[in-house]
């Protein structure tokens, strides 16, 4: 019995590493490697200034928002506060909010209850 074990095993190790050849046979064309992202030399491109832009809060979001201009693509509206309540609840706790849970984030007066919430969530 063990050699047939050993048999298999040795069979299954000859084709798993016949295909892993073949699959790797072809090495990328270094005509191409000057177009490779990985290839090309850091730039710290000027951030885009957009017309009629209230939608970036940072200058990522600005380049975002270019390309998809560029291709008459506008971004969906911010969500409200209940439907981020709810989407932090769901990525964070793996359940809806409470209803309290919900009325205690909605009457938050503090000066960032995002932050907050987002807090005691992660501590909890």
């Amino acid at each position: 019995m063990q050699m047939i074990d050993a048999i298999r095993f040795r069979l299954v190790l000859a084709l798993t590493m016949s295909i892993a050849a073949t699959a790797f046979a072809e090495e990328p064309s270094a005509a191409h490697a000057d177009d490779w992202w990985a290839f090309q030399p850091l730039a710290n491109p000027a951030i885009p200034t957009i017309d009629g832009d209230n939608w970036s809060t940072n200058p990522i979001d600005r380049f975002v928002l270019q390309k998809m201009r560029a291709k008459d693509i506008e971004p969906a509206p911010r969500a409200t506060d209940l439907k981020l309540l709810r989407r932090v609840y769901f990525d964070l706790v793996g359940m809806p909010p409470t209803p309290e849970e919900i009325d205690t984030y909605l009457s938050d007066t503090s000066a960032d209850p995002w932050a907050a919430l987002i807090d005691r969530l992660l501590d909890d």
